[in-house]
């Protein structure tokens, strides 16, 4: 075999193939010592370039974030490359300790003057979760400050997730930042509040608040997911909650009505507002609360939307629970009987059967004399 200098790029020592430039981890942690600000930058961008294999470096690295020097004269200016700089090779090792997690959290409270510091510290703050709870006070007021960077505020919305049900002390701070801002920001606030409270009524008021809005753009309809993925780890729902529900069902009803097609129907899909209004299956006393939305859309949505179907499905599971429905339902069979009568009126029979009170049995009968 000819060796080349990629087949020498690895020594094989007992059958382990081990890379040769971990030998010089050692060596290129030590350049970190220097009083040279240059000879640190490049050693911290080979560490960077090597990623986890360069993991023992990682006690060097938080020495040189801990003592702070302030680099010669000549190199004025390479304390704003050499920080960020250091924390990206922290970060790109992957090794974890309660000391870098210390020096991230001391950076990220104390060193506001090196712009580039906070976002790659907040990175780090990340993947420690719930044990970096310390933390959390100083993001919460971060969030309320007009002086946070721009784009920060998502950043640590991100991190406040990240960190969990520990991060509990920054909801207010979450819950103001979700009724302002961009959708964006708005949708990052709630899905921090997922993860931080997944059941909480204030939380689910805001979210429903939230999606409740005209969609515009692909984020809303990914805020509207959250919503449907919210809702389904909420556990049990009080009478506030399903209160809540009922008036987001009907909040987005209005919306939609509100924005018909050149046929006046229903075309916008919610990928919410069916998970939503299926909750309702589990709470028959209190369903009456998603009837008014249902008979709406029923009568309102395009026949041709893949909603319809399903609307009219989930009518008939609630059974006699329905009943204010039969009518809606057997007005849309019967409205255009040269388009539906192969397809919606055995549709809508049917789910008047489910529903079986006397008045849809006689309409399921009207629409299938045959039957």
């Amino acid at each position: 075999m000819r060796l080349t200098a990629r087949t020498l790029s690895v020594l094989v020592l007992v059958g382990t193939v081990i890379p040769a430039y971990a030998a010089d981890v050692n060596s290129i942690a030590a350049d970190l010592a220097s009083t040279d600000g240059h000879t640190v930058e490049s050693a911290l961008k080979q560490i960077t370039a090597m990623g986890p294999d360069a993991a023992p470096a990682a006690p060097a690295i938080i020495q040189l974030l801990k003592d702070k020097k302030h680099y010669a004269e000549s190199d004025y200016g390479l304390d704003n490359v050499i920080y960020p700089q250091a924390f990206q090779a922290l970060k790109s090792t992957g090794a974890k300790s309660d000391e870098a997690l210390a020096v991230a959290m001391d950076y990220y409270q104390n060193d506001t003057s090196n712009p580039g510091v906070a976002p790659v510290a907040l990175d780090i703050i990340a993947g420690y979760g719930d044990k970096a709870a310390p933390i959390v006070p100083s993001l919460a007021s971060a969030l309320d400050s007009n002086n946070t960077r721009f784009g920060e505020k998502r950043h640590i919305m991100a991190v406040l997730g990240q960190i969990g049900p520990a991060a509990v002390r920054a909801m207010p701070a979450l819950l103001r930042a979700a009724t302002a801002g961009t959708s964006a920001d708005r949708g990052e606030a709630f899905a921090a509040l997922e993860k931080i409270a997944p059941h909480d009524h204030r939380v689910l008021t805001g979210f429903a608040e939230l999606v409740a809005l005209k969609p515009t753009n692909s984020g809303d309809t990914e805020n509207a997911k959250a919503f449907a993925a919210y809702v389904d780890g909420y556990g049990n729902f009080s009478p506030d909650d399903l209160a809540t529900l009922g008036n987001y069902l009907t909040d987005v009803t209005d919306r939609d009505e509100a924005t018909p097609n050149h046929d006046g129907h229903i075309v916008s899909f919610d990928p919410a507002y069916l998970p939503v209004a299926k909750i309702f299956l589990n709470y028959p006393d209190q369903a009456e609360l998603a009837m008014p939305s249902l008979a709406a859309r029923i009568l309102q949505l395009d026949l041709h939307s893949k909603e319809f179907p399903a609307t009219l499905e989930l009518a008939g599971d609630f059974g006699a629970h329905a009943g204010s429905l039969a009518e809606p339902i057997y007005a849309r069979a019967t409205a255009y009987d040269h388009v539906t009568a192969g397809y919606l009126q055995p549709l809508a029979a049917n789910m008047l059967e489910k529903i079986g009170t006397p008045d849809a049995l006689e309409k399921a009968k009207a629409l299938s004399p045959k039957h």
